[in-house]
């Protein structure tokens, strides 16, 4: 190769390098893409319940989009933003680039939301009377409901809206509404209602025909008020007579003693309390009598019955009344000593009968005396046909031959034909 050749080849060469490098810096000026910023407005005024402008722009020109970073205080639609509650609304603001600017860096703006506030108003109540009620028409701004509470408990009481009357007096009743996410509480209002005594009715009790009561037996009282209002009756007397209802019952025989009341209502005065009186008398009883059967034959260390009845079939009570003659068990009488035995009966009656007069009844209680069959030295059999055991001085008394007294120890023998 010659040395023209060689210039040649190397010019060429110097020609495609500086070409390449040129092309290159050509392309790179221009793909590269520009940086840009953003700049939000100024913040809006934003309330709860509110909405509101955002305004941003970018150092390109470009578009730039909100987005709410804190949704359950804020929304975002476009650029118009809607409070949710009160607090901080922070809001983004993005540009995401175009051929020739790069995406921008997130920017934030943060808005503070505010509470809004809130009345209260009532309506009217001129007054109310004692243990009557009216309804009252407390309201909120905001809607919320309003908590009532009375201020003056011993005057008035609250039950849901109503106001009740307790005694006269000035009733104060208190309205409040508590703060929520939009709303500070509402400032508390009072409203003052006159209690007042109502104008009543004076009223009188009167009692019906008093019952007739027995001991342990009832009766049935009757009392109305001319207010038509129940009346409470008790006993005064209460070892007399009971009460429960309008039923009396009697105790003991005396004057039972019925107090009437009627304490009034809202148009009623009290009532002046009443009595009425009623006779507790024992009840009648059916007289009866005792009556006894034929008196026993006794003899001493010997038993009889006795036989007894009362007309009322109650069972008779006996008794001795001469005990050194003779005792009783039940029915039966037992023979002590010679002479008159004396049995008393009596029945003490119950709740029909009235007791029984005391009878008595009057035994003989004699010697015991026994057949012998003797054999007496002398006398012919057949010729005497009865002995009688005598005691031996009842035998001085005796005309007969002594040959003919056989004797013993405590007692003779007569013979008769």
């Amino acid at each position: 190769m010659n040395s023209q050749n060689k210039i040649s080849s190397r010019v060429l060469v110097v020609f495609i390098i500086l070409f390449s490098v040129f092309s290159e810096t050509t392309y790179s000026a221009a793909t590269a893409k520009t940086s840009q910023t953003i700049t939000f407005g100024a913040v809006p005024s934003l309330v709860a319940n509110g909405t509101a402008s955002v305004t941003a722009t970018a150092t390109s020109g470009l578009g730039v989009t909100f987005k709410s970073l804190t949704t359950t205080i804020c929304r975002l639609t476009g650029s118009t933003v809607s409070a949710v509650a009160a607090g901080t609304c922070k809001i983004a603001g993005n540009q995401s680039g175009s051929s020739t600017y790069k995406a921008a860096k997130q920017v934030t703006q943060n808005i503070v939301i505010a509470k809004l506030s809130q009345t209260i108003s009532y309506g009217d109540v001129s007054g109310i009377l004692v243990k009557a009620n009216a309804t009252l028409s407390f309201s909120s701004s905001s809607g919320l409901p309003v908590s009532l509470k009375s201020l003056t408990a011993t005057i008035c009481s609250i039950s849901g809206s109503k106001v009740i009357g307790k005694k006269s007096g000035a009733c104060k009743i208190a309205g409040n509404v508590a703060a929520n996410k939009i709303y500070n509480a509402a400032t508390q209002v009072i409203q003052q209602i006159t209690v007042s005594d109502p104008i009543k009715t004076s009223q009188t009790i009167t009692f019906g025909i008093a019952p007739s009561i027995v001991v342990g037996r009832k009766g049935t009282v009757s009392a109305t008020a001319t207010s038509n209002l129940p009346v409470t009756l008790t006993s005064t007397t209460a070892t007399i007579c009971s009460i429960s209802g309008t039923t009396v019952t009697g105790k003991v025989a005396g004057t039972c003693t019925i107090a009437a009341n009627q304490a009034g209502y809202i148009s009623y005065s009290a009532a002046a309390q009443v009595t009425q009186q009623i006779t507790v008398s024992d009840p009648v009883k059916t007289s009866q009598t005792i009556t006894f059967g034929t008196a026993p034959s006794i003899v001493v260390g010997g038993t009889g019955a006795v036989s007894v009845e009362a007309t009322s079939n109650l069972p008779v009570t006996l008794t001795s009344t001469t005990s050194t003659i003779c005792s009783i068990s039940g029915t039966t009488v037992t023979g002590i000593a010679i002479g008159t035995c004396t049995i008393a009966a009596n029945q003490a009656g119950n709740s029909s009968y009235s007791a029984a007069a005391e009878v008595t009844q009057s035994i003989a209680i004699s010697s015991a005396t026994d057949s012998l069959a003797l054999q007496v030295p002398g006398v012919a059999t057949g010729k005497y046909s009865k002995m009688t055991l005598m005691a031996p001085a009842d035998i001085t008394a005796l005309n007969e031959p002594k040959s003919f007294w056989p004797t013993g120890s405590s007692l003779l023998a007569k013979l008769s034909p």
